[in-house]
């Protein structure tokens, strides 16, 4: 990484196998990478090339097919050849809130999951990790994610025009589900 108006380029260890997927915040704050394991996604701030967050897609390897903030870089979203979408909360922190869009809001208040087991970190990193907050699953294997522009849903779509919309406004729900099924896809293109 470099900003090629005042730094000297900078090296960031981000995963011991290949990068499969790497994607920048639209505020050029936070770069997020997975790699070809695809177990493991990690969140760099991008001044000074340190580690944010880094959080857990699954324990099975699987090919990373997608990367996403949302506009705000509050929520990063995660697709998988598994069928899975993960979601995954991003805190803003102190000297970045003024770098920030305001355009959208995260509109969910969830919180990622850590491990019932946190206490074993030192000695197995697997429990230190975060898990998603939010798990899509649909019943294709390759697909990609993106948010829309208001960051209020969800977009999981396949190249043959098939997509499914998700709404992140809880509405009416005193415990928010972590875990949905999308069904009924909608074909926004015809298929030749």
């Amino acid at each position: 990484m470099v900003n090629m108006a005042k730094d000297r380029p900078r090296i960031i260890e981000a995963h011991t196998h290949d990068i499969e997927c790497l994607e920048m915040d639209p505020n050029g704050m936070h770069i997020a990478s997975a790699s070809k394991k695809g177990t493991i996604i990690r969140v760099f701030r991008v001044k000074d090339g340190s580690v944010l967050q880094e959080f857990r897609r699954g324990i099975d390897n699987a090919k990373i097919m997608s990367i996403c903030f949302d506009v705000t870089g509050q929520m990063l979203a995660v697709s998988s050849d598994s069928g899975t979408v993960h979601v995954y909360m991003i805190p803003i922190e102190g000297d970045e809130v003024d770098s920030v869009s305001t355009s959208g809001a995260a509109p969910v208040d969830f919180r990622n999951k850590k491990s019932r087991f946190s206490f074993f970190k030192k000695a197995i990193k697997y429990f230190d990790s975060e898990w998603s907050s939010l798990q899509l699953k649909v019943d294709e294997k390759i697909v990609f994610v993106n948010f829309n522009a208001e960051t209020s849903s969800i977009l999981v779509y396949k190249s043959t025009g098939k997509f499914w919309k998700h709404d992140l406004i809880i509405k009416d729900e005193s415990k928010p589900k972590r875990k949905f099924e999308l069904t009924e896809p909608i074909r926004l293109l015809k298929q030749s």
